[in-house]
């Protein structure tokens, strides 16, 4: 079964919802505006799920059924792939300043929409690839931290992952790197913020 884009959008009368297990894929933004909604439980039975599903809502917790054997969920409600390669949904109200990207995750897919309490993001060396739109809407998001030499793909597709004419956004790489990375497609929107 499938749970369609916008299916539960701008419902503000729903206060809490089931996903029933059965339920396989969810895609864009289903609850986008129903800000009542304040607890979810990924099913078991979920295989699919769109970057921005969660979207616009005012989530307190997000957790996935233990017995889940694609996607896990850690304390702070932030979900990756079940071998934590990837990670794929993290919602607005995680209140986390400084975000450290494990170092299993090679891949970020997360759309983290216009959280106000993340200021700081640390991507480990194996992060490989970033989805846009990602960070963009984030408006306290003041420093990016890269520590792989080998610097990630970043998706520049109708969005820009982090946000731009920013000048107060400073982004750091290894020592001795700052040029590696401005000379990539990935990183020209941010040449100018860019900083070892």
């Amino acid at each position: 079964a499938e749970i369609h884009t916008e299916a539960f959008a701008e419902m503000d009368s729903l206060t809490s919802i089931t996903l029933n297990e059965g339920i396989e894929w969810i895609n864009e933004k289903v609850f986008y505006g129903s800000t009542n909604i304040k607890s979810l439980t990924i099913p078991a039975s979920m295989r699919i799920m769109a970057y921005n599903a969660f979207v616009g809502m005012d989530l307190d917790t997000l957790t996935v059924d233990p017995l889940n054997i694609d996607f896990v969920s850690d304390s702070n409600g932030i979900i990756y792939t079940a071998d934590m390669m990837s990670l794929t949904h993290y919602h607005e109200n995680i209140d986390i300043m400084h975000f450290v990207v494990p170092s299993t995750v090679n891949y970020v897919y997360a759309d983290f929409g216009e959280n106000q309490y993340i200021e700081e993001i640390t991507f480990s060396e194996n992060v490989q690839s970033i989805s846009s739109p990602g960070l963009s809407y984030c408006p306290n998001l003041t420093m990016i931290h890269f520590l792989s030499y080998d610097r990630p793909a970043v998706a520049l597709s109708n969005y820009a992952p982090f946000p731009l004419d920013k000048p107060t956004l400073f982004i750091f790489t290894p020592s001795g790197y700052v040029e590696y990375y401005k000379d990539s497609i990935y990183f020209t929107y941010y040449i100018d913020n860019l900083y070892i």
